[in-house]
């Protein structure tokens, strides 16, 4: 009996991969054909450039194609594409009546409109820097092909009028764009996303594996469960269909919540084991062989949820990720748990120093929790200069931005990791150890903005790791120069 369930079991497995797969190999194929970009001004705001200036329309036309005739309410039977635009706070997506992407039938575009608020908020600089970097970064990572530029204003609120400070943002703008593949100026491509088989039907079975990896996690933690593990998995199995019959839209909010969560626990849960392991391979050789599987575990996990948020209602971003912070802070505590656990005794036998030091790590934990849950969003009190001009400085130079506290904080602790588990040091592993478990929680939760493309998302983590590991490996040569000079 257990062997045809566990057949019946793989073959789901298999099942749920071929649909992940289909799901993501269809968004690939869309996100290469949505390569083109259009800047557009409206006639009003030309107007208002021409007075100001004094100078013809045409000068400005040259530069600006007219945005009319782009429709803005949902209408199923004009040719035109609707432009999809975010409201003044970025919190939904005009027009919001009557329309669902789901069902639309005509072309639809993602627009970018540049709202006079913004102009305050990025500091204008003579050359207009700041606002191309806005623009360059709403097409490249959030998928906008459609920019709708508004009268730009200085510091003191007054129009600029020099045509060519206009005509440097574009040109600059248009060469990193195609610098990165797209196409400037031809018109604007429209969101494709089309599936052999249905969406509704495909996400589905794509989150069968994400449920049986919840399964075994279950039996890992509750080993006295392996006796009915067959009957644990027929049950998940049977809830799991009746909440797809039963919760509607609701099922998938908690899909793609739930394979968030699982990948990054399971991640959470390797890392914990690790600490009862004895290596005594060299450590360049584990770093290589931890790092290339951890990397991959959660490039996995963050295509997997990819794959589950790819219906036209999320890629239009007119529905984003629910739960972030949720999704952070449990994994993170369900490890660092498990760390204290699988630690327990090292840490007590540390005596005095050991408790001074575990006092320590936690006060560090509790501090990232809660910069990792403020910077979960967007930030009220936005960022400091100086890392505003470091991540520009990483943008020009690379491909794609990684993420900060990926590159600075989780992947250096990777190197640090390994070595403290070498070296038995109950502190540093459960403070490094925390850190490895941000990794993959920080890349899974990169890949639930699905209105980053997929190649983006990818490149980001990859030179995170790639970046993170050096500082990592510089702290692990200190230490252990520091640790032999001791002996």
């Amino acid at each position: 009996m257990n062997k045809y369930c566990r057949a019946l079991l793989l073959a789901l497995a298999l099942v749920s991969l071929l649909s992940a797969m289909t799901l993501l190999g269809c968004r690939f194929s869309a996100e290469w054909r949505d390569r083109s970009v259009l800047a557009v001004m409206s006639d009003e705001d030309v107007s208002a450039l021409v007075t100001a200036s004094g100078l013809p329309a045409e000068v400005w036309r040259e530069m600006l194609p007219p945005a009319e005739g782009y429709i803005t309410q949902a209408d199923e039977h004009s040719p035109l594409p609707l432009a999809l635009i975010e409201n003044r706070d970025r919190t939904g997506i005009l027009p919001v009546d009557s329309f669902d992407p789901e069902t639309y039938p005509g072309p639809t575009v993602k627009a970018f409109y540049l709202y006079t608020k913004e102009y305050g908020r990025m500091a204008y600089l003579d050359d207009a820097q700041r606002i191309e970097d806005l623009l360059f970064r709403a097409v490249t990572d959030r998928g906008l092909r459609l920019l709708i530029l508004t009268p730009m204003c200085d510091a003191q609120g007054t129009l600029v009028t020099d045509p060519a400070v206009w005509q440097d943002m574009l040109d600059d703008l248009q060469a990193r764009l195609e610098n990165r593949g797209y196409t400037w100026g031809e018109g604007f491509s429209c969101v494709d996303y089309r599936t052999p088989v249905s969406v509704d039907i495909l996400r589905p079975l794509a989150g069968i594996l994400p449920l049986l990896m919840g399964c075994w996690l279950v039996l890992q933690l509750l080993p006295g469960l392996k006796k009915w593990s067959v009957w644990l998995c027929a049950a998940a199995l049977a809830a799991y269909c009746a909440a797809a019959v039963i919760l509607g839209s609701t099922f998938f909010v908690l899909l793609n919540l739930a394979a968030v969560m699982v990948f990054s626990c399971c991640a959470a849960y390797f890392v914990a084991e690790y600490v009862k392991t004895s290596d005594e391979k060299p450590l360049w050789q584990t770093l290589l062989v931890f790092t290339a599987a951890f990397t991959s575990w959660c490039l996995l996990g963050g295509l997997w949820v990819s794959a589950l948020m790819s219906t036209r209602t999320y890629l239009l971003d007119c529905a984003i990720f629910a739960g972030v912070k949720v999704s952070l802070l449990l994994p993170m505590a369900f490890g660092c748990l498990l760390l204290l656990w699988n630690l327990r005794k090292p840490l007590l036998q540390t005596g005095r120093k050991g408790w001074l030091s575990l006092a320590a790590v936690g006060a560090v934990l509790a501090l990232a929790a809660l910069v990792l849950a403020l910077r979960s969003g967007d930030i009220s009190g936005g960022i400091s200069r100086l890392e505003t001009a470091f991540r520009n400085w990483l943008e020009y130079t690379l491909y794609v931005r990684p993420r900060t506290k990926e590159m600075l904080a989780a992947v250096p602790c990777i190197p640090l990791f390994l070595w403290a588990c070498r070296k038995k040091f109950a502190p540093l592993q459960l403070l490094c150890g925390a850190g490895v478990m941000l990794e993959c929680v920080s890349v899974v939760n990169t890949f639930c903005h699905a209105v980053a493309p997929l190649q983006v998302s990818v490149m980001r983590t990859l030179l995170g790791v790639g970046l993170g590991l050096i500082p990592g490996i510089l702290a692990v040569l200190v230490l252990e120069t520091l640790s032999k000079r001791k002996s």
